[in-house]
């Protein structure tokens, strides 16, 4: 069957996922970490264009536009492709439409500031400009990137979402910038249809011809419609009540590489912005003000420490920023009701 031969063409581990699963292991240990980052190539590293923010920070590649993946001398209208497992997560995003599809296993998507949990059979419609990170840690997942330009996107939809105010009030929110709606969701399960169809299109991706960009165009367009037809009564999605100026992205992604020791003032000297106008700003992008907002992210980190690596508390609680210990102990017990520690042991026992 050819489902089972693309499948394991997708699972077969390639050299720059062996490479993040090494990193990514390494990252449990502070002195693993540094023995790991002493052995690399840094030269090696940017011919590659691996994402290591310790090596080279520079090519993290924060906003995405068209021109780094459609070509404007050719009518390819559809780009595709398969998410490398234990990529470093990095806040980012697109000028485009992004849809995710979880053929295996499972993702993390942190989408504004809420992180959500998909599963096998997921179908994420993520809109353009909307800040998000994800995480595929684990050998058995299996997930899809599928990027569309604008143009593609509303000529494939737009017929289908006539008459339903919910999705149209989506796609005309990532197509006018609107920025209200931030994701949608289906949750189609084990559906067998949709995944051989999935698969066929990787098959059509991996030895394309002339026909590849109209032939993924078409199943594309007709998964959407099943997708309305059997499961639009799992719609999940997200509603922003905040819209975004083009400084927000690069104030917030600034704000977290700096996250353990920034300061509102810091942050206004960065952008050359008065402390005030500064304040504002966060507060009109993430709806939070600014000591709330970095609460909020290094407690996001300090959980991510706390079940991936073996870090003591001590240690999250410098990576993260805190004073001392105690002062993390009593924030992260006030969000979670546990102390780290009973945090760490009740979810390793479920795990």
């Amino acid at each position: 069957m050819f489902e089972a031969s693309i499948l394991e063409k997708l699972s077969e581990m390639k050299n720059d996922e062996k490479f993040y699963k090494e990193y990514f292991e390494a990252r449990h240990n502070l002195s693993n970490l540094k023995k790991f980052l002493s052995g690399i190539n840094a030269d090696d590293i940017k011919r590659r264009r691996l994402i290591v923010p310790e090596i080279s920070p520079e090519l993290i590649p924060h906003i995405m536009d068209d021109q780094e993946y459609f070509d404007k001398n050719t009518p390819q209208s559809v780009f595709f492709s398969k998410h490398n497992r234990y990529t470093p997560a990095f806040l980012h995003k697109h000028i485009f439409f992004e849809i995710v599809y979880v053929l295996a296993g499972r993702c993390v998507q942190a989408i504004g500031l809420d992180t959500h949990q998909f599963h096998e059979g997921d179908f994420i419609f993520i809109s353009p400009n909307t800040f998000h990170t994800m995480e595929v840690f684990d050998d058995n997942s299996l997930v899809i990137n599928i990027l569309l330009r604008r143009s593609t996107f509303q000529h494939m939809f737009s017929p289908l979402i006539y008459g339903n105010d919910l999705l149209s009030e989506f796609f005309s929110s990532g197509l006018y910038e609107s920025n209200q709606f931030q994701y949608i969701a289906f949750h189609s399960g084990s559906d067998s249809f949709i995944k051989n169809k999935f698969l066929e299109m990787c098959e059509e991706w991996i030895t394309p011809d002339n026909y590849t960009d109209q032939f993924l165009v078409g199943i594309l367009t007709m998964l959407f419609a099943y997708l309305m037809r059997r499961y639009s009564d799992t719609l999940e999605t997200s509603v922003s009540q905040h819209t975004s100026a083009p400084d927000d992205f690069l104030i917030m992604n600034y704000m977290q590489e700096h996250l353990k020791d920034v300061t509102l003032a810091d942050v206004a000297e960065h952008f050359n912005f008065s402390v005030s106008y500064c304040s504002r700003l966060i507060k009109s992008s993430t709806g939070v003000g600014f000591n709330d907002w970095k609460r909020t992210f290094r407690l996001r980190r300090a959980e991510h420490l706390l079940l991936s690596s073996n870090y003591t508390i001590t240690q999250i609680s410098e990576t993260v920023g805190y004073a001392n210990p105690e002062s993390f102990i009593r924030s992260f017990k006030k969000e979670f009701h546990l102390s780290p520690s009973e945090y760490r042991r009740n979810k390793n026992r479920t795990l």
